[in-house]
């Protein structure tokens, strides 16, 4: 069974705004909402058994992989720093 997150598009506060960040078949974990709206997530590889880093974008309103490895990922943490 697909499980569907929804969000919506940064600057859209209306409820039917609401947009699916992902409707993949399989175990898709919310990681943490950036400032920026963007989202990171996690999906759990069946085939590899091993979970990957997903984010998503509140201005294209697409998905990005970033890991596909053979280990599993996880956010921990997340922080915004400036320069001294």
């Amino acid at each position: 069974m697909a499980e569907v997150f929804s969000a919506r598009p940064r600057g859209e506060e209306s409820a039917g705004a609401a947009v699916t960040v992902s409707s993949v078949v399989g175990d898709d974990a919310f990681g943490v909402a950036l400032d920026d709206g963007d989202l990171l997530f996690l999906r759990e590889d069946p085939v590899k058994a091993t979970t990957d880093l997903f984010l998503w974008s509140s201005t294209t309103l697409a998905e990005k992989q970033l890991t596909d490895t053979t280990i599993d990922h996880a956010v921990s943490a997340t922080f915004s720093a400036t320069s001294i």
